[in-house]
Formats: C-alpha cells, structure tokens, sequence
C-alpha cells in the first residue's frame, strides 16, 4: 500500500479514519485472525504502534505488536495449540508464530517508577487500551486499531501524523526519564520518517541527554543503524549533534573544525552529515561515511601557504571507527567491512585498465562498488568546483564492469595455474609456491602475461629458474 493514502490535506486524514473498511483491509490475514481470535474469547484487542503509524501513512508496516486486556495466563491459554515463545510471559508479552511471521502479543498494563531507567518497578495490568496507550513514547506511537478498523486515538498522534509531527505523550522528561533509549528513538523517528520534533519533546532531548549512558550499547547501536539510513539523515546529524557525539564522542572534535582547503567548503562535521546522506542507504556504507574522516582533527597539519592536510587519516580513521564499533558491540562482519571501507575510501586510482585491474586486486569487485558509492559520496560533499571528478569516477566505474564482464583474473582462485602444478613443475613445497603465485598473478594483474595456463607455465619456469640462481649465489 505504500503511497496509497496522501496526508497533504486534513480532509485525507478525516476520509481515511472514517473509512475503517479500507483500514481493516490492510491487515493481514495472520494478525486478522489473531485478533479475532482474542476477541472470541471476550478480550479486547488492538495493533498498536508502529504499525498502525505506517498504514495512516499510507505504507506497509513491517512488523505488528497487538496489546491485549487480558493477563499473562489467560493469553497462554487463548494460544495454548499454537507454536509460542514465552520468554516474555513474565514481563507480559507472548510471541505468536502466525505461520508468516512472530508476532508478539502484549497484556495492556500501567507501570510504575522507572530507578534504573528502563525497567519499571512494577507493572500492573488493566483492561484499558488507553491507560495502556498513555505509557508509550510519542503520541504518533500511541494509537490502536482493532480487528475492524476502528481507530482509537487518545492523545491526538492521528493530528501528528498529518502535520508530521513527533510529540512525546504527556510530560516530555517523564517519558525519557522511563527509558533514555526513547531520546534515540525520536531522533531516529525524525530521520526516517522525517517528522519535526516540537519543541517541548525538542527541548526534553536536549536536557535528557546525559541519560543516554544508562542505555546499553546494543540499544544504541541498534538505533543508530537505523537512524543513519533515514531520508532526513542529514539535518538529525546536524541538529541533534550532541546526542550523537554522546553516543560517540570521538566525533565531538570534528563539530566546527574548518579544513582550510580548496576540496572542502564545509566544516568536518557537516561534510560527514551531507555525505551520509548522499550515501546509498546500505547500513555498512552509511556507517562508513559516518567515520570515514574521524580522524582528520587529529592528522590536520598546514602547509607554508597555510593549506590544510589530512595525511595518513584514513588508516587512523579506521583504526577509530573499529575501536567505536566493537565498544558499540557491533558484529565482527560489519566491523571488518566497515573499517576496509574506511581505510581505502581515499585511494584514487588513475581510470585506466592496467591501474584498476591492479586497484581490483587490492579491493575486490564488490569493494570497489561499495567504494563507489562511498567515493561518490565523499566527492558531493565537497567543493563543486572539483565536482568535475563525478566523471572520472563514471569512467572508472566503466572499466569496472568491463574487467567483471571479462572473467578478469585479480585472485589466486582465477589464476590458470596453481600450485599442484607448480609442484608437478619441480618447485619445492613451501614458501616458494605462494612466491610464485603470487608473482604470476602480479605479471597477470598489471597486464605483462594472459591468463592462460600454457603461457603462465613459462613464466613459471623462469621464476623457478631465478629461485635457483639465488639459491646457489
């Protein structure tokens, strides 16, 4: 339904919540049948949520949460012969395999104080989806639906939604104040959906900051993946700096520091936020963008005509962004791909075959899609009078796709020869195989030999021959 329903005027918005026909339309078979089957037992029971949000908004939502006015046991028993998880039972919450996805069910509830800022005192559970609804976090966020199509909608998110606005439900502090993560979860909202967060909620953030380091570091991490692949990534950078140099406060030296140099008309930080965005929204390649001049405060150095210089930044870029991501309990794979991305984004090969076959060798295809798009990124975020580079890099890209389409050799698994046959050829086994090869594939790389195993076994030979020389001078 993406792009279904627009919300550029108030009449859409009043059409659409009378219109529970379409509504109940839009929800699938599985969550309908889940519903109804709460109701049958005599328990009300509502999407809520996110989900909710998104089919307002005319989008498919990706995941449905159902809150429910029952108790934990009496939810057990409704789905006693269906496949669950219930390791959420105590806290309330059942997970449902619907045959086409998890679908976690939630017994409405009221809560108590939050001490340690994310898990309440205690939970008491109520028949009252909207006591249930005012624990939520924004009022876009605290709207229900029931199984027909009926909206329910006590705090005004519906208005919000159509002005895209966020608002926190009730007392600002108070919300940030039960779990700090909703800081991060507003400025992410505002990134992705693109909704301006008002004033209060704006002014809340600002004050709550500090609670950010109560949130764990997966939280974090987590809300920041998302937060980087938002449309509106590039003014939440901006505007919300603070709490991101709070996640990670190795960027804070970057905020305001000038480059002195005819590249770049933007401060470190800005060409970090404007670069993000112009990005492919691919986490690993946003985060790469993210941290890929880190370092430049800490390489800058001037020349005599008072020119600025990075030397060596990107290597110290890496080394930081891998430090950051591992704190962040980022996984392994997304760490390594993120600092390789990192430590060769400022490597420019000249756009010719022989240089990119050899650059290919180094990076790998994929590598050097991924490094297009980062280069690509990187070049919009400077100084148009060097956006004339764009053409360079199109070329480049061209010669890519030609060396691919070829079958172009640029690993040992390619070569024509390997070293069963530099064995069959005499060389001893040992250090002297992987010599070789890699000579070959050097000779092959930089276009001096086919690829072709008959004329890579005569320069096999020669090699073996300049190996004996050496060992008997």
């Amino acid at each position: 339904m993406k792009g279904g329903i627009g919300l550029s005027r108030k009449t859409d918005m009043e059409k659409l919540i009378k219109d529970s026909e379409f509504l109940r339309k839009a929800i699938p078979d599985d969550i309908l049948l889940i519903l109804s089957r709460l109701e049958a037992a005599g328990i009300g029971a509502y999407i809520v949520g996110g989900a909710v949000r998104d089919i307002l908004m005319g989008n498919t939502p990706e995941d449905f949460d159902i809150a429910a006015e029952t108790e934990p046991s009496t939810l057990t028993s409704v789905f006693s012969d269906r496949k669950t998880v219930d390791v959420g039972i105590r806290f309330g919450t059942l997970t449902v395999d619907t045959g086409k996805r998890l679908t976690e069910i939630t017994c409405c509830r009221r809560e108590s104080s939050y001490p340690d800022i994310r898990h309440p005192d205690s939970v008491e559970y109520t028949m009252d989806i909207v006591a249930d609804l005012a624990r939520r976090d924004f009022t876009v966020n605290a709207v229900a639906m029931d199984c027909r199509g009926k909206i329910y909608d006590p705090f005004g998110g519906i208005r919000d939604i159509e002005q895209r606005i966020l608002r926190a439900v009730g007392e600002p502090s108070a919300r940030f104040k039960e779990d700090a993560l909703r800081i991060l979860r507003g400025i992410r909202f505002s990134s992705t959906l693109g909704f301006r967060i008002e004033s209060g909620t704006k002014s809340a953030i600002h004050c709550c900051r500090p609670l950010l380091t109560c949130v764990s570091e997966e939280r974090m991490f987590c809300e920041l993946c998302k937060l980087l692949c938002g449309d509106n990534v590039r003014d939440v950078l901006t505007e919300y700096s603070d709490e991101i140099c709070t996640l990670i406060p190795e960027l804070r030296p970057t905020i305001g520091f000038c480059q002195n140099n005819p590249h770049h008309i933007y401060t470190v930080y800005d060409h970090i936020a404007l670069s993000v965005s112009l990005c492919k929204k691919d986490v690993v390649l946003r985060l790469a963008m993210l941290f890929h001049d880190i370092a430049k405060p800490a390489a800058y150095s001037t020349d005599n005509e008072g020119i600025g210089h990075f030397k060596g930044h990107p290597h110290l870029s890496a080394v930081m962004a891998g430090n950051i991501l591992k704190r962040l309990k980022a996984d392994g794979d997304t760490v390594k791909k993120v600092c390789f991305l990192v430590e060769h984004h400022d490597i420019r090969p000249s756009a010719t075959r022989k240089s990119l076959h050899k650059y290919l060798r180094k990076v790998g295809f994929r590598g050097a899609y991924d490094l297009l798009y980062i280069r690509r990124a990187d070049l919009g975020a400077q100084s148009p009078d060097f956006h004339y580079l764009f053409e360079y890099l199109d070329e480049s890209e061209r010669i890519i796709k030609d060396l691919e389409k070829e079958g172009a050799c640029i690993s040992l698994d390619t070569l024509a020869v390997n070293g069963r046959d530099l064995i069959n050829m005499g060389f001893e086994r040992g250090p002297d195989i992987g010599r070789a090869l890699d000579m070959l594939l050097s000779a092959v790389v930089r276009e001096e030999a086919e690829n072709r195993r008959d004329v890579l076994l005569r320069k096999a030979e020669k090699i073996k021959k300049s190996f004996n020389d050496s060992f008997i001078s």
